[in-house]
């Protein structure tokens, strides 16, 4: 999960938002959105990769324009990362042994 977490911020990072599309290094990035191609119309997830990559460059403001939950799904995101690498590498007690089912147990000796 912070993996997943890192890699979407990088790759927030890494894109150019405008108001009307996403470009990778000069690349305009096609639409990956089915029912916005089908229809033409935009979904209620449109926006979504913009307000983030606005997100990621400092444009609070760009990004609620272009999708309301953004902003709060980056910050969810955002926490994950620090939450995650302090989950993933503090010590463990040996009273927080679990079993794969989630059971704790005390440690064999």
């Amino acid at each position: 999960m912070l993996l997943l977490a890192v890699g979407i911020m990088l790759g927030a990072l890494l894109l150019y938002p405008s108001s009307t599309e996403v470009s990778f290094f000069g690349y305009e990035v096609p639409v990956l959105c089915g029912f916005r191609r089908l229809t033409g119309q935009e979904c209620p997830g449109c926006g979504l990769t913009r307000s983030f990559s606005f997100m990621a460059h400092g444009h609070l403001r760009a990004a609620f324009n272009t999708h309301m939950l953004g902003p709060l799904a980056f910050a969810l995101l955002a926490v994950q990362i620090p939450l995650r690498a302090w989950r993933l590498w503090r010590p463990v007690a040996d009273h927080e042994v679990t079993t794969p089912a989630g059971r704790r147990h005390a440690p064999d000796q």
